[in-house]
């Protein structure tokens, strides 16, 4: 009981000094196995906010996978609402950045008298989900919320850039759009064959997935075009 006292306290205390940076409008998508329960959250979703007046929903489709553009959404919120029943509700939600990228990610679940109010306290978990990750990692929240990228804008070279191993045993890219990898000419699953001249698996799977984040630029080559990429920092990066 103290320790959920100490972190209310914290969250109420902050609240004053990081309204006046929090975006106008955060794009809320809400998948459900029907609409009368994606309605239900929406509305106790935005209920839940009017203590935040600074904050503002715009409900609609996912933030798609492109460039950030001016005015457009810093963030948003993506709430796979998993299950429903009188009593019980639970949901997979992601945060992600202006360009879809994800930021975070929380299962949650709820319990009460009806579903109305199952509602009500799933919202409420979602929030304070978010407050929570705000107060464990400030410099990713205020960066999200600056400027619709997660990454703090301290300097520090991100390419912006994940390889992952699918099931066909490739080694994939995923990359954030705007990002530099993005800006070099990478691609989301394109599979790369080559870092630096040598084939991924001369590293290993774990050892070329950590190259992508050492600070240093690499040389991505890729086996649907063979096309060579250079991936640093630069705003000037392209395909060489």
């Amino acid at each position: 009981m103290a320790l959920v006292f100490c972190v209310l306290s914290i969250l109420l205390f902050e609240r004053a000094s990081v309204q006046a940076a929090l975006p106008p409008t955060v794009q809320l998508t809400v998948h459900a196995a029907d609409a009368v329960t994606a309605t239900s959250f929406e509305q106790a979703l935005r209920e839940q906010l009017t203590a935040w007046p600074t904050w503002s929903l715009l409900v609609g489709p996912p933030l798609r996978s492109a460039p950030c553009r001016a005015g457009s959404p810093r963030a948003g919120l993506v709430v796979d609402i998993t299950s429903s029943v009188d009593t019980a509700a639970s949901a997979s939600v992601a945060l992600v950045d202006c360009a879809a990228w994800p930021v975070e990610q929380w299962t949650l679940s709820a319990r009460a008298s009806d579903e109305e109010d199952a509602m009500r306290k799933l919202a409420a978990s979602v929030l304070f989900a978010l407050r929570l990750w705000q107060h464990h990692v400030p410099d990713q929240f205020a960066a999200l919320f600056d400027t619709g990228n997660a990454t703090p804008q301290d300097g520090r070279c991100d390419p912006e850039l994940s390889l992952v191993k699918t099931a066909d045993g490739q080694l994939r890219a995923v990359v954030r759009a705007g990002g530099p990898a993005y800006v070099a000419g990478l691609r989301t699953n394109e599979p790369v064959i080559m870092i630096d001249g040598r084939d991924w698996w001369e590293y290993g799977t774990y050892q070329s997935q950590q190259r992508v984040h050492d600070g240093n630029p690499h040389v991505y080559t890729t086996g649907d075009s063979s096309a060579t990429f250079r991936v640093g920092c630069s705003k000037n990066n392209g395909g060489i």
